[in-house]
């Protein structure tokens, strides 16, 4: 009979999941670094040394097992870290991950061609890191591009050269108006439209009272020209645009039951607005009992070309409750995926899908 057993932790692994675009540059032998949030500020080295054949199709990960040192026996069966694989330095081109657009089609960025002109410019990429892409072609070192509000500018250029649009400009009477690049000072003093560019020309136009009491144009009391734009040729059938729709959304709360947990999400406000919000996931188990060892990340766009992903890390306030503050730039259909990971269960990953209210002319 078996009274005890004695458990060598000399040396020990650790779990780790990557993802399926990773599978490449991950080696048996390959060095790492692995963090805990039990020593905050310390990092300890490994290697890998098992790659596991299979993949989890739901998360299209593959999990790898790493070999570290536990001389002094600091680490304990259970706990919880953070793997930086390590690859082979080379010196390449690489760009911010916000300045990449992802059409579905291809990948593109912002060139800064001076005197507010941006250029789309198709790249290929290659390598992530946690905040760069590698580009393989399309971009030499010193080019200026656009790393934020980029999608912007897409939009932007679509509407510079729809004939729709540049009729409806003529019959208003707006024909020498263009919309120029990013960054037009006019602009700096509109909350909620930095980086917003093109609207030079409208400080003199007639109607704008109307728009005084929308949410995110502050600083445009004084501008007119926007009364009355309901019954203007090239106005009609909009309310299905982004921004434009702003009385179906409801309140959000969605709850599902996911391996072996229980996960609701929500958002304050409750009935989500263009704005500051707060995206909520409570998560506990199958039996009511609140999970406060999860990590969770929201990543959330709107799905339609041009729009690239912004990610917040949602901390945990109490009850098994993580919160995470983000902005809605504009009112429409808004895809939230909260992924969570709880220590020595595999990843999970969920999407929500509603709508943010927007303000309506």
């Amino acid at each position: 009979t078996t009274l005890y057993e004695i458990a060598d932790l000399s040396m020990v692994w650790v779990s780790a999941d990557i993802y399926e675009s990773e599978m490449a540059v991950t080696k048996v032998g390959q060095p790492a670094l692995i963090t805990f949030a039990a020593y905050p500020g310390e990092t300890f080295s490994g290697k890998v040394a098992y790659v596991y054949p299979t993949l989890n199709t739901e998360a299209r990960t593959v999990r790898v097992r790493l070999e570290l040192p536990n001389p002094e026996l600091k680490l304990k069966p259970g706990m919880y870290g953070n793997v930086t694989l390590q690859t082979n330095a080379v010196r390449t081109l690489v760009v911010p991950k916000e300045s990449v657009l992802e059409t579905g089609l291809r990948q593109l960025v912002f060139m800064d061609r001076g005197q507010g002109r941006y250029e789309p410019v198709s790249v290929k990429l290659g390598r992530r890191g946690q905040d760069a892409v590698e580009v393989m072609e399309g971009l030499k070192e010193g080019d200026r591009i656009v790393t934020s509000a980029n999608f912007l500018l897409d939009a932007e250029s679509k509407l510079a050269s729809a004939a729709s649009m540049q009729g409806m400009m003529g019959r208003i009477g707006m024909g020498d108006w263009q919309m120029r690049g990013a960054y037009e000072a006019k602009m700096e003093e509109m909350e909620g439209m930095k980086g917003m560019g093109g609207m030079s020309g409208m400080q003199g136009m007639e109607g704008m009272s109307g728009m005084q009491g929308m949410e995110g144009m502050k600083g445009m009391e004084g501008m007119q020209g926007m009364k009355g734009m309901e019954e203007m040729p090239g106005m009609k059938d909009m309310s299905g645009m982004p921004g434009m729709d702003s009385g179906s959304a409801k309140a959000i709360s969605e709850t599902r039951k996911v391996a072996g947990h229980i996960l609701t999400f929500t958002t304050h406000p409750e009935i989500p607005k263009a704005g500051e919000a707060l995206l909520k996931l409570r998560v506990t188990s199958q039996s009511g009992k609140a999970v406060t060892n999860a990590q969770v990340l929201f990543v959330y766009t709107m799905p339609m070309p041009g729009m690239s992903d912004s990610k917040v890390t949602a901390r945990h306030t109490k009850d098994g409750l993580y919160e995470g503050k983000v902005m809605f730039g504009m009112g429409g259909t808004w895809v939230v995926t909260a992924n969570m990971t709880v220590p020595g269960q595999p990843p999970i990953i969920e999407k929500f899908q509603f709508l943010v209210a927007g303000s309506g002319m």
